[in-house]
């Protein structure tokens, strides 16, 4: 139950996926499983873009006046621009 890819996709990585982006902020009770998420990715051969907010805390895209927000969303945008 715990390996199943659907609870936790770390588990389901194959080198055909998508390129992914995996976002990881400092203060965040998943942070170290987005960062070692993105680095299986990567060594499956999955392209794969990491962005790391030092100074972001979980839910900071909920945060409608924070300054992280607007640079995590142009982040993701630029992202998208160039996958999509």
């Amino acid at each position: 139950m715990g390996t199943n890819p659907d609870l936790s996709p770390i588990f389901g990585i194959r080198g055909d996926l998508p390129p992914a982006m995996v976002l990881t902020v400092e203060y965040d009770v998943l942070r170290d499983e987005g960062i070692q998420y993105a680095k299986r990715l990567e060594e499956s051969g999955v392209q794969t873009e990491w962005k790391h907010y030092a100074n972001a805390f979980h839910g900071q895209c909920n945060m409608p006046f924070s300054s992280l927000r607007r640079e995590m969303i142009r982040d993701i945008v630029a992202y998208l621009s160039t996958h999509m």
